[in-house]
């Protein structure tokens, strides 16, 4: 029988030529029954995606976000303790459907080559402390280029994403790694106190469809206003059209924040590119709402930045407008059952061992 799979990932996770194909080759004992990635996205993105896999019938969740949350951190715009609560939130949403995470660290290579990753080192912390498996990216790229006497280019097509050859790798590791480790785990459950997240929906009059999805945006100008009922809790991401982003979003609730969505994708008359992105500094509601309008982005003015900007590369859209479809808010913690397990090693690589 075969294992049933779900995906939450970026980029890595939807590519044609990814890691995902492997899982899908008939004969593998594995059955790709759900895909809810979302690229260029934090780990925000969660409670925007996995509802769509709230009646998908599976037995593991591949989770693979480290990517987009290491290059956040490079630009210091990445706060682990909101990857801590949304990680508590995803054990929770996988104990409710007796679904089993698994964590797929994918590695960030940068021009001085394979460095250190705070946030590998941080989501391996969260799987060891619950039991759940992760596989390491990082030491298995370094394991093949030390034994295949190869630089990281020979895995990799970019800073991001892996080639073929490196995702076919890291795809067959993981199917092996994964079967052993279900055949040891006893899989359960502890209580622990959660914060509740969810996605809010604009309702906007402006449909935009790409290959994954067809969503319905609010598209600010400069002097728009709008009022986004949302109910209490805090904004910690939201929801664009990447591609027809450029200016900074103004947030008001309880404080003001103003955060630069702007980025060299954008441009006019572009295909969608829907992605969702985190809020460093959350804002609480003010009478169960927020008041969002634009400004125009600007350099060293306070804004809060994200990790795509390029002032070297500034969009080519001459208007400041921003495509919304959704905000990210954070409510209360509550207790709740998280997914845990024993009795199997989680760290994958070491049962290759």
């Amino acid at each position: 029988m075969k294992i049933r799979v779900g995906i939450a990932g970026t980029s890595g996770s939807l590519m044609q030529d990814g890691w995902t194909q492997a899982f899908a080759q008939p004969g593998c004992g594995f059955e790709i029954v759900g895909n809810a990635s979302l690229g260029s996205s934090h780990a925000v993105m969660l409670p925007y995606r996995l509802p769509l896999l709230d009646d998908v019938a599976m037995d593991v969740l591949i989770v693979d976000l480290c990517v987009n949350e290491q290059r956040a951190l490079n630009r210091n715009l990445h706060d682990p303790a909101q990857t801590a609560a949304l990680f508590a939130w995803l054990r929770g949403w996988c104990a409710d459907r007796g679904i089993l995470p698994v964590v797929l660290i994918l590695p960030h290579v940068t021009t001085a080559g394979l460095r250190h990753s705070a946030v590998r080192d941080h989501w391996a912390e969260m799987c060891r402390a619950a039991g759940l498996p992760f596989l390491d990216g990082y030491r298995l790229l370094r394991h093949a280029c030390f034994f295949g006497e190869r630089a990281p280019r020979h895995f990799m097509s970019g800073p991001n994403h892996l080639n073929p050859r490196g995702a076919k790798m890291t795809a067959e590791v993981l199917m092996e790694t994964l079967t052993r480790f279900l055949q040891h785990a006893q899989i359960g459950t502890e209580q622990g106190s959660v914060h509740e997240f969810r996605h809010v929906h604009l309702n906007g009059k402006a449909e935009r469809s790409t290959s994954l999805m067809t969503e319905h945006l609010h598209r600010l100008l400069i002097g728009d206003t709008l009022r986004a009922e949302t109910g209490p809790g805090d904004l910690v991401g939201m929801v664009l059209n990447m591609n027809a982003s450029c200016a900074a979003l103004v947030i008001s609730g309880q404080d003001m924040r103003v955060k630069r969505l702007d980025s060299p994708h954008a441009r006019a008359d572009s295909t969608p590119a829907m992605v969702c992105w985190s809020l460093l500094h959350p804002v609480a509601a003010a009478d169960d709402c927020f008041v969002l309008s634009v400004q125009p982005a600007r350099d060293m003015s306070g804004q809060e930045d994200n990790d795509h900007t390029d002032p070297g590369r500034p969009a080519e859209v001459a208007e400041p407008a921003v495509e919304l479809a959704g905000l990210v808010i954070r409510g209360p913690a509550r207790a709740r059952r998280l997914v845990m397990t024993s009795g199997a090693e989680p760290d994958l690589l070491r049962l290759l061992d």
